[in-house]
């Protein structure tokens, strides 16, 4: 081959190396958009699959009220069984849809529409993990709380009678103050009865409900003693010191709560705090699902 043919062939082949380049240059763009799209559709598909497995849960019904009868306890402990699985699975499915969000927004030459397209999406992504990371401390201290149930069930049946008769004595108290001091020394030896199971039960578990049980029957406890001196000062007709105590009782039985009350307080702290937080990362996944959908209707 002559020198001036070999010439012309080089020429020719960097122009097609040079046409083929520019070529894949001026396709570079679409082509990421297209791998991207991939990505979305799959973390999308994820997602979803997470979505199915958390609308499956049925914990939302849950509530202090439940820890009522024995057949309601075992009622939320299966229901509790069966979101385990599958907030674990939820979880794995999101972790996936996360890596996919990840993965596309990383590509170069990506439209800016897109790119805070998936931005919006790679942040739902982490709420939708936080909200799973969430339910499960929640399904772990719920599964405290019923498995916890039958102590706590009896304790709240025996604080909910004794104060029953601890009202009876109020009423016998001017009356019948005999009576009404036997009857109160017999709540109050219950009431501290009670406050040793819970403390007991707490120093065993480390349940925080137990300790507020205890503080329940602790109040409850100060309440009668109060009651007590009121009636023996109606037996010894001292209507001052009578009228001195009667003054403070309202405050005692406001400070001594029921059973179902320190149940409820216990809810209030451990629970419901939880369940809030879920619901501002629900509001927040909802605005970047709405944001996220109108980055793409205006698309260019």
């Amino acid at each position: 081959m002559s020198a001036r043919l070999t010439a012309v062939v080089i020429a020719c082949a960097l122009a097609a190396a040079a046409v083929f380049g520019a070529s894949l240059w001026l396709a570079y763009p679409f082509l990421q958009q297209k791998r991207s799209d991939a990505k979305n559709y799959s973390a999308n598909s994820h997602i979803e699959a997470a979505n199915r497995q958390m609308s499956s849960l049925e914990i939302e019904g849950l509530g202090p009220d439940f820890l009522i009868s024995p057949e309601n306890i075992k009622k939320s402990q299966d229901l509790l069984a069966g979101a385990r699985p599958a907030l674990k699975e939820a979880s794995r499915e999101i972790g996936t849809a996360r890596d996919d969000m990840e993965a596309a927004s990383g590509l170069s030459n990506l439209p800016g529409w897109y790119g805070g397209y998936l931005e919006k999406k790679v942040e739902s992504a982490s709420l939708r993990k936080e909200q799973v990371l969430e339910l499960v401390a929640l399904t772990e201290e719920l599964a405290k709380f019923y498995g916890s149930a039958p102590p706590v069930l009896k304790a709240v049946e025996d604080m909910d009678r004794l104060q029953g008769q601890l009202i009876s004595a109020v009423e016998m108290s001017q009356s019948r103050p005999d009576e009404a001091i036997a009857l109160l020394e017999q709540v109050e030896s219950s009431f501290e009865q009670m406050r040793q199971e819970m403390n007991s039960q707490w120093q065993q578990t480390g349940f925080e409900i137990f300790s507020m049980m205890a503080e329940a029957a602790t109040s409850n406890n100060a309440a009668a003693g109060m009651v007590s001196r009121f009636a023996a000062a109606a037996r010894a007709g001292d209507q001052a010191e009578a009228q001195m105590i009667a003054g403070e009782l309202d405050v005692a039985f406001a400070a001594a709560p029921g059973g179902q009350d320190a149940v409820g307080m216990w809810w209030d702290e451990y629970i419901k705090p939880r369940t809030e937080k879920f619901q501002e990362l629900q509001a927040r996944l909802e605005e970047l699902d709405s944001e996220a959908r109108e980055l793409y209707r205006e698309r260019s």
